[in-house]
């Protein structure tokens, strides 16, 4: 398989070649044009939900508070899914987790709404599940669902962010004795 880079709207997009009638996946219709490096069919991937990812950088130490990461989701996208990149682990802090959400001010907002007490005292990336006891995944991704028996379990859902007026991504931590935490916030989603 090759992959074709295309600039398009001032940045790179990739488009996988594969079967098909004009040898691109997800192009039935032939209307995207790669002849040049600047797409003269500025529509042709308005039709074609590509996935985008933020990451947010967290560079000086958290206060315990919820905090604004400044990004602002788009009023039109799934947000399909999020996670905690660790670069430097909480050693001192009390509660070494961390909650990522929209600003509770907000409506609709909800602090914990992506993660839900994620841990930070070690390195690497983590999302949120969905152990029973130990729920890490935000309620903007989870819906409880009740079967006939009355049992009840969560499945994870993408969020619509055309549900709530929130838009403002947030984090807070655990404690507010934190030291060393660094790290990055990545949210995962498509516009609609």
């Amino acid at each position: 398989m090759e992959i074709r880079y295309k600039k398009f709207r001032n940045s790179l997009s990739s488009v996988n070649a594969g079967p098909g009638s004009n040898g691109l996946w997800g192009d039935p219709d032939n209307n995207m044009n790669y002849s040049s490096e600047n797409s003269t069919n500025p529509t042709a991937l308005q039709n074609y939900f590509l996935p985008k990812a933020v990451k947010l950088p967290i560079t000086t130490t958290p206060t315990g508070s919820e905090q604004d990461t400044g990004f602002d989701l788009p009023a039109n996208a799934l947000v399909l899914g999020a996670f905690v990149e660790v670069t430097v682990a909480e050693a001192t802090g009390t509660t070494k987790t961390i909650d990522v959400g929209l600003l509770s001010s907000e409506s609709g907002g909800d602090a914990d709404g992506f993660l839900d007490g994620v841990s930070v005292a070690a390195l690497g990336a983590y999302q949120g599940g969905l152990v029973s006891g130990a729920v890490t995944l935000g309620a903007f991704f989870r819906e409880t669902v009740t079967d006939s028996g009355a049992a009840t379990l969560n499945a994870r859902k993408p969020h619509n962010t055309s549900a709530v007026t929130a838009r403002s991504v947030t984090y807070t931590v655990g404690s507010a004795n934190f030291a060393e935490f660094r790290g990055n916030i990545v949210l995962i989603f498509v516009e609609i």
